[in-house]
């Protein structure tokens, strides 16, 4: 029968279900830190990516609109909070502004 239930009341009322059974609280900072460690730890190849660099978490999307902005699309990567480059003038730009 549990079976049945708790996967139906699931569905109808998440919040509620976990309030009750774990006592969930709301979290302050470091939301997406699971993803991240998970989907958005992408490995670059050195030997394609010479250029890697990490910037802060508050920081990657700001950084990632303005790589979109000043470089060209096959030239750079990110994944997350890591920036990988081809070319070494912009790895040297990027790391002048975002370290």
């Amino acid at each position: 029968m549990n079976n049945v239930i708790l996967p139906m009341i699931r569905q109808v009322m998440p919040n509620i279900v976990a309030n009750q059974i774990l006592g969930v609280q709301p979290m302050a900072a470091g939301t997406g830190s699971i993803f991240n460690m998970v989907f958005g730890d992408k490995k670059y190849n050195k030997k394609y990516w010479p250029y890697q660099y990490t910037v802060d978490r508050a920081a990657y999307k700001e950084a990632e609109r303005w790589c979109w902005e000043r470089f060209k699309g096959r030239y750079w990567s990110s994944s997350g909070q890591r920036f990988a480059f081809k070319r070494s003038k912009d790895a040297v730009i990027f790391a002048l502004r975002w370290s």
